[in-house]
């Protein structure tokens, strides 16, 4: 069986890039079967630009090898799993040589892993946060100060409410941020601190905040 059937098979999603055909996003939804799959059945084979891992019924020889794999072109990793191994999918930013590096989180709770993340660390450039569930460990002013040099910044749902709107002070380098549905935080709020951060740094913030479906209180 060639590799394109047998993850149709299973429900893993690869798709060749738009512009670079010779890059592939490689998708391990929930409903996927991993059963005996191992990640470098693709990636020994495909060069993987984005990688999608929102599995949790797995075991640890889904990783085996991965850090064989030409990891050189990958530009996003985004995780919803929560038994993903996070010191080891970010790690495979350290093999990256593009410019553009996004992580992103989504309805996972966050555990000491994701100190192994660190932008300094790992060269990441974006952070994307979505529906964490709160926690000791996930709120988003423990999250953040591994991420100092991030350029773009975007969380679309928050359940901690506005006072964790000024952590966002503590990222020197941001140049983008996107900031919609938290939860007792208005658009008038997240205006306040785009306004709040240019003054601190005294430049321009490309700010997407209009979010009609935040909570105005």
């Amino acid at each position: 069986m060639d590799i394109e059937t047998d993850l149709k098979s299973r429900k893993i999603r690869l798709t060749k890039g738009r512009i670079n055909p010779a890059l592939h996003t490689l998708v391990i939804h929930k409903t996927s079967d991993v059963d005996k799959f191992r990640i470098t059945d693709v990636c020994l084979k495909k060069t993987i630009k984005s990688l999608g891992f929102h599995n949790d019924s797995f075991d640890q020889n889904l990783f085996n090898g991965l850090h064989s794999c030409d990891w050189s072109s990958l530009e996003t990793l985004q995780v919803s799993s929560s038994k993903a191994d996070l010191k080891l999918l970010c790690s495979l930013f350290k093999f990256s040589s593009s410019n553009v590096k996004n992580l992103s989180l989504e309805e996972r709770y966050i555990n000491p892993d994701i100190s192994n993340c660190k932008s300094v660390d790992t060269g990441i450039t974006g952070l994307s946060l979505y529906d964490l569930p709160i926690c000791s460990d996930c709120s988003i002013c423990k999250i953040l100060p591994y991420f100092t040099t991030i350029t773009t910044l975007s969380i679309l749902k928050s359940s901690e409410g506005k006072k964790d709107l000024d952590c966002i002070l503590d990222l020197p380098n941001l140049n983008y941020l996107a900031l919609q549905n938290w939860k007792g935080a208005s658009i008038a709020d997240f205006r306040d601190l785009v306004k709040k951060y240019q003054t601190k740094y005294k430049r321009k913030l490309q700010a997407d905040v209009e979010d009609p479906t935040s909570y105005e209180r």
